[in-house]
């Protein structure tokens, strides 16, 4: 009895602490947002699922190894500076997409690609995920809920359903919004996308470099 309690535990954990980290405005959800209110619900849930199985491995793979994807710290850095400039190119794309018709955009969202690849792809890139679940693993770990197989396969299927939640929030929302065909076509909507991207990218810059700046010998030689 304990066990199973042990297990609905780490579930539950799992589902809130994921579906909190999705609700927040983000390059993800955005995405499902206007995939949902541009083209169709079910190409929104097919991105959605990407993104859900995507994040479930690489919880996974934080689980099995621990902190082994942070043992090549360049690496990792290298990935985040890649994974910022990313999402500045992203917010420059939007605010090209501004009075182009819809035959010639050329955004992510006008190329083929199949939805639920492009929602695996784009939550494989995202190195933000790592620091967050490890952190979250070690708090866990330590509260004695992902001792034994089972428990951890229940707080990854809680992660998945947060996830899954938090998306489906913003499809639903791309379908209640009066005009949200129209809405993701505006010059308001761009701007405020592109907004939301560049914000997005400057902060984690910031944390990237006040980070770097922590580790350099300049501030060791202020101290």
């Amino acid at each position: 009895m304990k066990f199973l309690e042990r297990y609905k535990r780490a579930g539950l954990y799992g589902g809130f602490i994921s579906l909190i980290g999705t609700l927040p405005f983000g390059v993800l959800n955005i995405l499902a947002f206007t995939i949902g209110a541009r083209e169709s619900i079910q190409d929104a849930l097919l991105f959605s699922i990407g993104v859900v199985l995507s994040e479930m491995m690489i919880v996974a793979c934080c689980l099995k190894w621990f902190k082994l994807p942070f043992k090549k710290t360049s690496s990792v850095e290298l990935l985040q500076y890649l994974m910022v400039g990313f999402i500045f190119f992203l917010a420059f794309q939007q605010i090209q997409q501004i009075g182009t018709p819809s035959e010639e955009k050329t955004d992510m969202l006008a190329s083929n690609w199949p939805r639920f690849l492009l929602g695996a792809g784009l939550s494989a890139i995202n190195p933000s995920q790592f620091p967050f679940w490890i952190t979250w693993n070690g708090i866990l770990k330590n509260k004695g809920l992902l001792q034994t197989t089972r428990n951890r396969n229940g707080y990854l299927i809680g992660i998945g359903i947060g996830t899954f939640c938090g998306l489906c929030c913003f499809i639903l929302a791309s379908q209640l919004i009066h005009d949200s065909t129209e809405l993701v076509q505006s010059k308001t909507y761009y701007l405020s996308i592109s907004g939301i991207f560049a914000l997005t990218g400057i902060i984690l810059l910031v944390r990237l470099l006040y980070a770097r700046f922590k580790t350099s010998p300049i501030r060791s030689k202020m101290h």
